[in-house]
């Protein structure tokens, strides 16, 4: 097994579409961590995406004391990767620039390239600078865990058999479909909800009058798939909104949904393929069953080892 960490269950994912522009406010330190400082700055930016897709479900502001949750819950996720940070450092754990170079360019990668990247990043208002950043800090952590937890965590063939046994039914996989989608956020600065249903009606009729839908998904798409024409990738039955996952499996490959409605906006899907549903036995899974004992324990072990970093920790709120 690769014990190196990719994903922290604790740690927030340092990608672009976490992070959100702010207000211009002066940035100030509210909370000390041994010798790493949380600013309000990176609550903001914490905050923002979440606050957004609240909104878009409710279409109201959040209640007072549902955001006062939200912001206590963001700033002890902080305080727990300062922990980690601040022992990568007393632990003299080293990064070179060529790994956050490597992270970097895999976050280019899901923009299509330098010209989308660069444009995420204005729009989000981060620098290069902003996001190494996130990263030095983020790989500093993940070589902590894998020393200090990792290495020493190992999973039996017999817990392996034993949790595949238990958990049979939750390996097979269900009907797949590989999706483009076009989205039109009904709730936008830029257009009023009539606009956008009109607009969405719109692209409907221009795909069938035979308009390629990636073309279509790149020039008017709201969604995070707009960049690759549309393309979503497969998607499994029964993990989509209702209304989504009933338009997208009724369909063959090569067909395009009629305008589907939800709280967001409007949508449009064309299927590109259909895998049909598979038992998986528990060779051809084995390797997903012992990464998912690893994960168990990582984050049992994890939750521990924070515990007693915070215990021994210099903690002040300004």
């Amino acid at each position: 097994m690769n014990k190196y960490v990719l994903t922290l269950l604790i740690l927030g994912s340092i990608i672009l579409h976490q992070h959100q522009a702010t207000a211009k406010v002066v940035d100030r330190i509210l909370v000390i961590v041994n010798q790493e400082a949380i600013t309000q700055q990176e609550i903001d930016q914490r905050m923002g995406p979440i606050l957004e897709q609240m909104r878009s479900v409710s279409h109201a502001d959040s209640p007072v004391e549902k955001i006062k949750e939200l912001r206590k819950q963001v700033i002890d996720q902080l305080i727990s990767e300062k922990l980690l940070i601040s022992e990568a450092k007393r632990k003299e754990i080293k990064i070179s620039s060529e790994e956050v170079r490597r992270q970097v360019a895999m976050v280019k990668e899901q923009f299509g390239g330098e010209e989308g990247f660069e444009e995420a990043l204005r729009q989000q208002g981060m620098t290069i600078a902003d996001l190494e950043n996130n990263y030095r800090g983020s790989i500093m952590s993940k070589k902590l865990i894998d020393t200090e937890i990792g290495q020493k965590i190992q999973v039996s063939p017999q817990e392996m058999f034993a949790y595949y046994d238990a958990h049979k039914g939750e390996f097979d996989l269900p009907q797949r479909a590989r999706v483009r989608t076009i989205v039109i956020k009904a709730h936008t600065d830029a257009m009023t909800p009539d606009q956008a249903e009109e607009r969405a009606a719109d692209i409907a009729r221009r795909l069938k009058d035979g308009e390629d839908f990636a073309k279509l998904a790149r020039e008017y798409s709201d969604g995070l798939y707009a960049s690759n024409g549309g393309d979503m990738g497969y998607v499994r039955e029964g993990e989509m909104k209702k209304s989504i996952d009933e338009a997208i499996f009724k369909l063959k490959p090569g067909e395009i949904s009629d305008v589907v409605t939800t709280d967001l906006g409007y949508h449009l899907f064309k299927v590109e393929d259909i895998k049909p549903a598979e038992t998986s036995s528990f060779e051809t899974v084995r390797k997903d069953v012992e990464r998912l004992i690893y994960r168990i324990k990582i984050k049992e072990k994890l939750d521990q080892y924070l515990r007693h970093l915070r215990e021994n920790a210099y903690i002040e709120f300004k």
